[in-house]
């Protein structure tokens, strides 16, 4: 773990700096081959690798038996690495099927982390996360599926090639982003403050509200596929996820907020925590 969170603290420095120098030399507008590896270095280094190296010692939290793979888990911080590698290939000039195989690359090394640490493994008739905290362990669900979702995705566009159209590949991310390290964080957050705070959520029910709004946001998000098959009606509702995906990080951040103390000075309650 400490690995992989020195490693991805690295990448996160690393595109600040390679930022800053596209901006130096572009005279404050940075090319945008450049600013393409900066994003992979950013989101496929750095957030990804992080939540990554989180969930090593905090998938517990949602997952009964969660116990990712050493080997796997040794491989994750090189398998990122060659991701963003080749997406810089494919900056400088590589053919643009090299940057779509840095897409299945990054996507199938979250996919393969989270079902051999046992995301889907069934523990007595019941998925073993519904053993834990059910509300986060939906939530952490939408990760677990936009995961699965952007393998498939990234495998259609390798095989596209050239012909992949950016509706595809932009579907690609926002599942990364939003469905993969938001969901990730959006549980994480309902799940700790009771824990480190000592107090209940103020308001149990927005992981509710959190939940349906994030997976809203990502359907409506990943239905821009469809676009370039014709399906222009989606158009409109693919700019609504927008405001559905700030919906559920709006939950997550109201949620420490404290609410005024009705009763006594006791422990708090566990009522947030169940």
């Amino acid at each position: 773990m400490r690995v992989q969170l020195t490693l991805s603290s690295a990448w996160l420095a690393a595109a600040a700096a390679l930022e800053t120098w596209l901006r130096v030399r572009g005279r404050g507008v940075p090319d945008a081959a450049g600013m393409q590896v900066v994003y992979a270095m950013a989101l496929t280094g750095g957030v990804l690798g992080w939540v990554l190296g989180v969930l090593l010692r905090a998938g517990p939290m949602f997952v009964g038996d969660w116990r990712i793979p050493t080997w796997l888990a040794r491989a994750t911080p090189g398998t990122l690495a060659l991701s963003i590698g080749l997406t810089a290939a494919s900056a400088a000039g590589a053919p643009s099927i090299v940057a779509r195989a840095a897409d299945v690359l990054a996507v199938a090394t979250v996919a393969a982390a989270v079902l051999a640490a046992g995301a889907l493994r069934r523990s007595r008739r019941a998925l073993p996360m519904l053993a834990r905290s059910l509300p986060e362990a939906r939530i952490f669900r939408v990760a677990v599926a936009s995961s699965l979702a952007a393998s498939l995705l990234a495998l259609w566009a390798l095989a596209l090639g050239p012909l992949a159209p950016r509706a595809l590949t932009d579907a690609i991310r926002h599942l990364v982003a939003i469905g993969v390290v938001g969901a990730i964080v959006i549980a994480m957050t309902f799940r700790l403050i009771p824990a480190l705070e000592g107090r209940p959520l103020p308001w149990p029910m927005l992981r509710s509200v959190a939940l349906w709004t994030l997976a809203g946001a990502l359907v409506l998000r990943t239905g821009q596929v469809l676009v370039p098959l014709g399906w222009h009606a989606v158009t409109p509702l693919v700019g609504a996820s927008g405001v559905l995906a700030w919906a559920a990080f709006a939950c997550a951040g109201l949620s420490f907020v404290s609410r005024p103390p009705t009763g006594g000075s006791g422990p708090a309650s566990t009522e947030g925590r169940t």
